[in-house]
């Protein structure tokens, strides 16, 4: 039956669908548009806080972990914003307008994030992270104990007898190196009397505001897993400094695990870092749970890649380095990778040449490292970062060490450097059957003036001095 004229499509002529059901459909394609205009507005706004408080030096890790978290929600508007505007296009008597618009916005929005998200991962992927390490307790590290009053636990043991070297062989821990134990009582008699010095009979306390402190050990590996040198750094954020404190490798020290004394080098080659940690807590009554290992060679390209350091040399120095590097002159020289890491690591450049120099010289390389790390433009510091961890061997996650990276990169804190050597009064020389240099040092002084260079006036040292 053909309809009548006075009937179109099954409804009488003239019908107009309700003003409420085409108000309906209108509003479909103004929700995409605004969930996406929302969403680019949103990730607008956050890049406009990064770069003004990157300039401004105030760019935190915590932000860039609440941007990521952010780029989740964003995406999720995004998405919504593009599916109701896909959606509204497939309705009948639709204006298309604003769903079209809104749909684009959307996707570009999603584009931005996963943008975003790939160059956080871009920056991180190559990251080694010893995640064995990380979950030890404080007490497979030896960290010092600190009672609720801030005082700190110094527990100090009577000096032990070195054990048999058959026994210590017999150890899990223990792998084959070149090394020697020698029973302190073999030491000469100044050595002796450093190592026999009476404790301090009060204790020690940490004010509040110690715990914005972080402390962190740096190992400069060689071919044997040595750690050829240990650098404590210090991320003291109650004074907004970074500080360098250089541990002499040949530190004669209480090694736990065997039960005798040794140099501070071998222990990373024996149980690694955790081992490596250990002794340094338990000698120093520290508080370090985390670390960053790196091989000397791959540090030769993280040099290369910066462009080089800048360093001071002398003629003796000139003279080691003249085969690695032409055209160097005393004073202020820029080193590649390969002569700036001979030079960290250059013994007896002169008859007058020390551990304490060469302490100095490896400080000298990082500082430069760290400043010209911040010279860095800004969209070369993700490829940087990534390059960076990727030679690296750490405890730390991601997040951790953005905020470190950020810290250095915005140039918010003075930059120190320390040996402890220069600064407490030690006895080095030459014994054994081996012939092999050590440094002695009376382990509590140098305990406590650690504590007073890494905190400060948050610590109440128990020297009257």
């Amino acid at each position: 039956m053909e309809p009548t004229q006075h009937e179109e499509n099954g409804r009488p002529a003239g019908y107009r669908r309700p003003e409420r059901n085409r108000r309906r459909k209108k509003a479909l394609g103004a929700a995409a548009l605004t969930c996406a205009l929302l969403a680019l507005a949103l990730v607008l706004a956050f890049c406009v806080y990064a770069y003004l408080a990157y300039r401004g030096g105030t760019l935190g890790g915590g932000d860039v972990r609440l941007g990521l978290t952010g780029v989740w929600a964003v995406a999720a508007l995004a998405l919504a914003g593009a599916g109701m505007g896909i959606a509204a296009l497939f309705l009948k008597r639709q204006k298309k307008g604003m769903a079209i618009t809104g749909l684009v916005t959307g996707l570009v929005v999603l584009a931005l994030c996963c943008v975003g998200l790939y160059a956080y991962q871009y920056v991180f992927d190559k990251m080694k992270k010893d995640e064995q390490f990380a979950a030890l307790p404080d007490e497979a590290l030896k960290v010092v104990q600190i009672k609720p009053d801030g005082e700190i636990v110094r527990e100090t043991e009577p000096l032990a007898t070195t054990l048999p070297i058959e026994q210590i062989e017999e150890s899990p821990y223990y792998k084959e190196i070149e090394w020697e134990p020698i029973d302190y009582q073999a030491l000469p008699e100044e050595a002796q009397a450093l190592l026999d010095a009476e404790p301090p009979k009060e204790p020690s306390y940490l004010r509040k505001g110690a715990e914005q402190v972080t402390n962190i050990l740096l190992f400069g590996l060689d071919v044997s897993d040595a750690s050829d040198s240990i650098i404590l750094l210090s991320v003291d954020r109650a004074h907004q400094k970074i500080k360098m404190i250089s541990l002499a490798r040949d530190s004669y020290l209480w090694i736990p695990e065997f039960g005798t004394y040794a140099k501070l080098a071998y222990p990373y080659h024996w149980g690694g870092a955790q081992m490596a940690v250990g002794t340094v807590n338990y000698n120093f009554l520290l508080d370090v749970t985390d670390y960053i290992a790196v091989d000397f060679d791959q540090l030769a390209e993280l040099i290369d890649m910066i462009g080089g350091v800048e360093v001071e040399l002398d003629w003796d120095e000139i003279r080691c380095l003249q085969r690695l590097q032409s055209g160097l002159t005393y004073g202020t020289n820029r080193l590649c990778g390969e002569a700036a890491v001979y030079y960290a690591r250059l013994r007896e450049s002169s008859a007058t040449d020390n551990e304490i120099n060469r302490t100095g010289r490896q400080r000298e390389v990082l500082t430069s490292l760290l400043q010209s790390a911040r010279q860095t433009r800004i969209g070369d510091f993700p490829r940087l970062i990534r390059s960076c961890l990727g030679m690296c061997t750490t405890s730390l996650d991601a997040p951790e060490l953005l905020d470190i990276a950020l810290e250095v990169a915005q140039g918010n804190y003075t930059i120190e450097s320390y040996s402890l050597l220069e600064s407490v009064g030690y006895w080095g020389g030459i014994f054994g059957d081996a012939q092999y240099f050590y440094c002695v040092y009376d382990i509590n002084r140098a305990s406590d003036w650690l504590y007073r260079t890494i905190y400060e006036d948050l610590y109440i040292s128990s020297y009257p001095d």
